[in-house]
């Protein structure tokens, strides 16, 4: 393809494409993998009595214990109240003051991959619209995601305080 627009096509096909892929395969089959390779939240939410168990759901996400010490969570697509695609983990760390919580969350692989492709598509074309593209939906997923992951964290502690 020629130009930037073309490329810029080609990329949103592949982020949106990659990313109904991505929600209706792996965010229903919950790969142990796919969950637990995320981005630490940073402040860790205060510890909670006792750990979680079953599942469950926030105002804005879905959550299930996986394998011990792991309860995974994803946006509630019913909802509509986190974006398409958030999801992570929580690990639990048994502590002298209760269950220790350590989040990481997730935004959805595709769109990452397709922005970090047209960005080093369009470097290596000289296509310098290409390349802010690419950055610019890389960093706005970042943004936008990483907001809504610490509302979610929030969110799960007092969920599983209630549980």
């Amino acid at each position: 393809m020629q130009g930037s627009s073309g490329l810029a096509l080609l990329a949103g096909l592949l982020l949106l494409g990659g990313l109904v892929l991505e929600t209706r395969v792996l965010l229903r089959r919950r790969p142990d993998w796919y969950f637990r390779l995320g981005i630490p939240l940073g402040a860790q939410p205060e510890p909670i009595p006792t750990a979680p168990t079953g599942s469950g759901h926030t105002e804005s996400v879905r959550w299930s214990t996986g394998p011990p010490g792991w309860v995974y969570f994803w946006a509630d697509p019913a909802k509509r109240a986190a974006p398409t695609g958030l999801h992570g983990a929580v690990r639990l760390i048994a502590g002298t003051n209760g269950t220790g919580l350590q989040l990481s969350w997730s935004p959805p692989l595709t769109p990452l991959l397709a922005a970090a492709w047209l960005g080093a598509l369009g470097v290596s074309r000289g296509e310098p619209i290409a390349t802010a593209i690419g950055a610019g939906i890389a960093v706005a997923l970042m943004v936008v995601y990483g907001d809504r992951a610490r509302r979610c964290g929030a969110e799960l502690r007092q969920s599983f305080v209630a549980n």
